[in-house]
């Protein structure tokens, strides 16, 4: 994993973002593409962040739920 604080900040605040996307679709109950679509780029990003810091944990979790 890297060891660096200020990507780990940045990593926190911009995966709080997603997960809060994901909630909200996901309380939302909508079935169309477009929330599919909001579903699939936020666990996509979350999957490539994850990637990059070395965190290969978030990172299987993350690409599970896109193939989902």
């Amino acid at each position: 994993m890297i060891d660096d604080a200020a990507l780990w900040e940045e990593f926190a605040a911009e995966s709080e973002e997603h997960l809060d996307t994901v909630e909200r679709v996901l309380a939302g109950g909508a079935h169309d593409r477009a929330a599919v679509d909001r579903l699939f780029r936020a666990f996509h990003s979350l999957k490539g962040m994850s990637d990059a810091l070395g965190a290969p944990g978030m990172k299987t979790v993350a690409h599970r739920a896109e193939d989902i």
